[in-house]
């Protein structure tokens, strides 16, 4: 019997999450989703996310998707996460980094930074759109 995939969805505030919580949880993996609240600031969400990583072992893939904000505040919250999230990827990992048209500019160029200082770790940082949902299938007519 194999080991579970683990895998972490990072939504912030305003996202479009959802393609990516589609596709990840049609691959059998263990997913854990972390979404920003309504109410929460960039940094809370962060500090939150750091929480949470803390009582994760091994994390395979990850995935944060940017909302449309992107001042300051977000982008140093964003860095914390993505420190989070691969602390823990010991070993090897994904990390996908996504963001609205608005804010994926800023996301491709904090994926070229994350992966160049994750250079030697094995850790493969990506920025990339969600895969385009699938149309489910119809029913037949009986």
């Amino acid at each position: 019997m194999g080991e579970t995939t683990t895998v972490v969805l990072v939504a912030e505030r305003d996202s479009e999450w959802q393609s990516w919580m589609d596709q990840l949880c049609s691959t059998g993996a263990d997913v854990r989703i972390l979404a920003q609240r309504p109410a929460e600031s960039a940094s809370a969400f962060a500090a939150r996310v750091r929480a949470e990583m803390q009582h994760e072992t091994v994390v395979d893939e990850a995935v944060l998707v940017g909302g449309l904000a992107c001042d300051p505040e977000v982008l140093a919250a964003r860095a914390l996460v993505v420190r989070a999230l691969t602390s823990r990827m010991p070993f090897a990992g994904r990390l996908h980094l996504d963001g609205t048209p608005r804010t994926r500019l800023a996301m491709e160029a904090l994926a070229q930074i994350v992966s160049d200082q994750l250079q030697a770790s094995g850790v493969e940082v990506v920025s990339e759109r969600a895969p385009a949902a699938r149309p489910m299938a119809l029913p037949l007519a009986a």
